[in-house]
């Protein structure tokens, strides 16, 4: 699959050199100024294979190198953003119990989970989507049906368990970033 989506840019860009380049403009007047002395056609053969194919596949390669350094620079944000998210989950669950600091605690989880789907919007937004998006099935976490936790009283917990599950899919962003994962 990926050797398609090279010919395919290397196409896309052949495209361009043949179409829009100077040589090829410069060889076209030549021949319209000096038709006595045309260049053959068999030299635009060699040029197109010696030098506009080599040039096309560098640039496809330089196109491809530049979305992988672009991803890697990404995942490496959002790792940091991963943590910083994580912190303030678990800094909400531990205090989910005083409905005094809910409101607070909430709006700090909310402040990095926006950010988090503004950089993801930025480079797909697919993969904001997939990050924002509750699923059905998505359950409370066990932790949440204790007894002993008195979270289950608040009207807001469920909203926990879908940031939970957020964390979780930040995780899977990350590595299919890093090209870890073939999710």
């Amino acid at each position: 699959m990926l050797f398609f989506v090279w010919v395919w840019m290397v196409i896309s860009h052949l495209q361009g050199l043949i179409t829009g380049s100077f040589f090829t403009a410069a060889a076209e007047v030549w021949n319209r100024v000096q038709p006595d002395k045309a260049i053959p056609r068999k030299w635009y053969v060699v040029i197109f294979v010696a030098g506009y194919f080599p040039i096309a596949a560098f640039y496809s390669w330089q196109d491809q190198y530049r979305g992988r350094i672009h991803d890697t620079q990404l995942a490496t944000e959002l790792s940091i953003l991963q943590r910083e998210y994580s912190k303030r989950m678990n800094e909400w669950w531990t205090y989910c119990e005083r409905e005094d600091m809910w409101q607070g605690l909430y709006d700090r989880t909310e402040a990095v989970r926006r950010t988090i789907y503004d950089k993801l919007a930025a480079r797909s937004a697919v993969e904001a989507e997939f990050f924002n998006t509750a699923r059905a099935d998505e359950r409370l976490p066990e932790a949440l049906t204790l007894e002993s936790s008195q979270c289950t009283t608040l009207p807001g917990v469920a909203v926990m368990s879908v940031y939970w599950h957020r964390l979780d899919r930040l995780g899977e962003i990350i590595l299919r970033l890093r090209g870890q994962s073939n999710f």
